[in-house]
């Protein structure tokens, strides 16, 4: 898979005594670093040439001049601490999206020669983290219980009342002092803006989340795993290519398991009653499958609790036959998922599938269940020992 990796254009204003000005044209570098539950950051350094101003060279951000309320003018920086900043990137032509928005923190002053200047910017919480807010007082615990949250004392941290009664109360009997209105975290950022941080309801805008908002992470998901399965091909076939594949000497009969108990798919060969999977298929379903019908070609002993006291996924050689393995259906079931890469890491039996994957029939195969036996199919295809 190839990606092409190149550096969004990028918008800025900032808003000053003057009006709203533009810095796109002059910014040559810029860096946001976003945080969670904290401050996020700007730094943007740009030009600040030398220009003709009424016949006379100045500094176009540092020596702006200003009328004063008396009449006299002045000359002053354009930029202060305090004024609003917004940053634009656009990777995509048409489809500008908007990363910061928030306060300059520092702003050039007074510069001697031509060169660049820088701002550095805090985002709009600047306000409410410079905002006194004690959450010891009863004013503040009020505040937070009359939006449905509990402030711990002890430790800070607010608990949502309204979820909390949920899980104590399954019948969802609420509280007295619960407003079942709306006790989510939009609501109480809304208030913390508004009443805490004294902004202007014009001046807030909380989006709520799409409708579709499950079915879109849910397809990002999907097609993150798509990438990783086909990442996951080529950087095996590399290797392979690089330093071959297979072992030397002992010689292993194709569709066999190697000596250390793992699984040799590079010299598997599928037999005759093996499904078909289709190409795009996922890799660790390709490799389950495989996994399953290569144990089917290799002899086996049927040992109820076969290896479960092993604790480790790797096939246990029989006593009684040293060409085949001692398994039962769960170390069967076990061993083929942790090493097909389905996420098992421990031995389980039968009864224990019941809580593993999702409910129903797969798209691919099927672990079937019940207290006493296990198994997978594929496509109608019986899988076990």
């Amino acid at each position: 898979m190839q990606r092409l990796v190149y550096s969004p254009s990028i918008k800025v204003w900032v808003k000053t005594d003057s009006g709203v000005i533009d810095l796109t044209p002059y910014v040559t570098e810029c860096t946001v670093v976003r945080k969670i539950d904290d401050l996020s950051h700007a730094e943007i350094q740009f030009r600040n040439p030398k220009v003709l101003k009424d016949g006379k060279p100045r500094f176009l951000f540092t020596e702006n001049e200003y009328t004063d309320s008396d009449g006299s003018t002045s000359i002053r920086p354009v930029f202060h601490p305090m004024d609003p900043i917004t940053i634009v990137l656009e990777r995509i032509a048409g489809k500008p999206i908007q990363v910061f928005t928030g306060y300059c923190d520092t702003t050039p002053y007074v510069q001697l020669f031509p060169g660049t200047a820088r701002i550095k910017a805090s985002c709009t919480l600047k306000r409410l983290n410079y905002t006194y807010f004690d959450p010891g007082l009863d004013f503040v615990q009020d505040f937070m219980r009359n939006y449905g949250w509990i402030i711990n004392v002890s430790n800070g941290v607010a608990v949502n009342e309204k979820q909390a009664t949920k899980d104590e109360n399954p019948k969802q009997v609420p509280t007295s002092s619960v407003k079942l209105h709306d006790s989510s975290i939009g609501n109480l950022l809304y208030a913390a803006l508004n009443e805490i941080g004294g902004w202007d309801n014009k001046n807030i805008y909380i989006q709520s989340l799409p409708g579709n908002i499950a079915k879109v992470v849910g397809g990002l998901f999907d097609e993150f795993k798509k990438d990783n399965s086909k990442v996951n091909e080529e950087i095996t076939k590399f290797v392979r290519d690089l330093i071959g594949s297979g072992q030397f000497g002992t010689a292993i009969a194709s569709g066999s398991i190697s000596p250390d108990g793992q699984p040799d798919l590079s010299n598997y060969t599928q037999s005759a009653k093996c499904p078909v999977l289709p190409d795009n298929a996922p890799q660790e379903v390709k490799n389950l499958l495989r996994i399953c019908d290569q144990i089917a070609q290799t002899k086996t002993d049927y040992v109820y609790g076969g290896s479960h006291d092993e604790n480790a996924l790797t096939l246990a050689r029989s006593s009684t036959h040293p060409d085949a393995y001692q398994l039962d259906c769960s170390s069967f079931v076990s061993y083929a998922l942790a090493n097909a890469g389905m996420g098992v890491n421990s031995v389980m039996v039968s009864g224990q599938y019941a809580n593993w994957g999702s409910p129903g029939r797969g798209s691919y195969f099927t672990v079937w269940e019940n207290d006493g036996h296990v198994f997978i199919e594929f496509y109608g295809k019986k899988w076990n020992v």
